[in-house]
């Protein structure tokens, strides 16, 4: 949700964990956790492993989305997502 709500915040390229687990979920921002990356996946790696690899730069795997939340303050956007909290 952090990311929804701060498009300057948006990574290029990550990877999360594909596991459920509890340690796995970022609370405080509202989504999973990522890894940021400097850069795309081989393309000499297996499909599966390519396939965990988010480059915002192909197709279908945009990040532009809206810029609503870049105009509040990092306070504001917090307390939003704390408010998405309670529904």
């Amino acid at each position: 949700m952090y990311h929804v709500l701060n498009s300057k915040a948006r990574p290029a390229v990550h990877t999360r964990s594909y596991r459920t687990d509890k340690e796995d979920y970022d609370p405080v921002r509202l989504g999973w956790k990522i890894t940021v990356l400097d850069k795309g996946p081989d393309p000499a790696s297996p499909a599966h492993e390519r396939r965990r690899i988010y480059d915002t730069s192909l197709p279908g795997q945009g990040n532009k989305g809206h810029t609503f939340g870049d105009k509040l303050s990092e306070a504001e956007r917090m307390a939003v997502i704390e408010y998405l909290k309670t529904l």
